[in-house]
């Protein structure tokens, strides 16, 4: 009997026993079970809140695409990133009022071409084509070093891309002329490089030296003139080339250099002319179009046979800022034409004197300076004609334009 109790009662601790485990695991699982649930839940909610990387934009990287423009002030001697593609070409346009001293493209490879031009030293912007190389490299790929006349150096790097979309096609660098010379000089640098010869025009305000004088001409011969045809003789007269019925057309000798004294009654003329522009704004009647806040108006005078006079009117339509002109300006120019009018040529006309009502090429907002200016009048084609240039140092490169008035008073 006492072993069937003793039985029984061992039965039930043990059943106690493994229902109190049971119950334990079950436990520990709805916990453990509760606890992932947590944490997926933590590490979900982490996952929203990050917020993905960023995509690459123009600013992230390190060149420049697209059409760029590129502010230098004196002491600075940058350098451009810029990236081109195989079929690509990239135009890098300069100040009007500097021109190149030297371009140094690389040498050790077909990297980079910058396009031989006839006229480099008058160009104000250089040609970039991409080289064989150029493509197979690392960038940057390309180092060109850009010397102007006023000393400053411009150096530009060239990154390959595979698109031309991502292509640098256009790069316009700005910058104030007389900021770098004088940044330089301050510095103990040279300057003006290439010679006096080579610098700018520039400009000369109220108070001009009476000494100045233009340098001495060179000389030409004059056209021998066709013999006239002999008494009873019935052929046309023929031309000293032998061909019949032909003229040769004789050129004006240059002028004689202007003595001190006609200097003198040069610019006492001038500063009439100039008085009496600015006493009849009126006067002023054929205005250009605006371009970056400049408007353009001219009249022509002469003073003698040798020497003639622009009178120009430049009108800031700006309503809110002055705006500086760049030095040497306004300039006059020379275009020549194609038969479809497009312009093939530019060439700029030597100034005499100038004269001007503003004393630092500064026009307020809304006002409106005067310049007188006297030169040579060069003779002229068929397909040129004589224009006035004003441009502005914040966007050197798109001046206003005017054609000079042929009409003599």
């Amino acid at each position: 009997m006492f072993n069937r109790v003793f039985a029984v009662f061992g039965l039930t601790a043990l059943t106690v026993l493994i229902l109190s485990i049971n119950a334990d695991v079950r436990g520990n699982m709805r916990n453990n079970a509760r606890s992932n649930t947590q944490n997926n839940a933590q590490s979900n909610a982490q996952k929203r809140r990050k917020k993905p990387e960023p995509a690459p934009t123009p600013q992230t990287l390190p060149y420049l695409s697209g059409e760029v423009k590129v502010a230098i002030k004196g002491e600075q001697n940058p350098v451009i990133r810029l990236a081109m593609a195989a079929s690509g070409v990239t135009i890098v346009e300069f100040p009007a009022a500097d021109k190149f001293f030297a371009v140094h493209p690389p040498r050790n490879g077909d990297w980079i071409e910058v396009e031989k031009s006839p006229s480099l030293k008058s160009d104000t912007h250089l040609v970039l084509r991409a080289g064989k190389d150029l493509m197979s490299a690392a960038g940057p790929a390309a180092s060109i070093s850009v010397q102007m006349r006023s000393g400053l150096i411009v150096t530009l790097w060239i990154y390959p891309v595979k698109f031309i979309s991502q292509q640098t096609h256009r790069c316009v660098i700005s910058y104030d002329r007389d900021e770098i010379v004088d940044a330089r000089r301050l510095a103990g640098l040279a300057v003006n490089l290439g010679g006096d010869e080579e610098r700018e025009v520039a400009k000369t305000v109220e108070g001009v030296s009476a000494t100045a004088t233009t340098p001495e001409p060179t000389r030409r011969p004059l056209a021998t003139p066709p013999p006239a045809p002999s008494a009873g003789a019935g052929s046309p007269a023929g031309s000293g080339d032998g061909r019949p019925g032909s003229l040769a057309v004789p050129q004006p000798p240059d002028p004689e250099p202007i003595k001190e004294t006609q200097t003198e009654k040069t610019l006492k003329a001038l500063r009439g002319l100039l008085k009496d522009a600015a006493a009849d704004p009126k006067g002023f009647k054929h205005w250009s179009d605006a371009s970056n806040g400049l408007s353009v108006a001219t009249l022509a005078r002469d003073l003698d046979e040798r020497v003639r006079v622009a009178l120009v009117a430049v009108k800031n339509v700006e309503a809110d800022e002055a705006i500086r002109l760049l030095a040497g300006h306004p300039d006059l120019v020379v275009q020549t034409l194609d038969g479809k009018g497009k312009i093939i040529q530019l060439e700029r006309v030597k100034q005499l004197h100038a004269e001007s009502t503003t004393a630092n090429n500064i026009i307020p907002a809304k006002a409106t300076v005067y310049f007188a200016i006297a030169f040579a009048p060069p003779v002229l084609g068929k397909q040129q004609r004589l224009t006035i240039t004003v441009g502005q140092k914040n966007a050197a490169d798109d001046p206003a334009i005017a054609g000079l008035s042929a009409k003599k008073k």
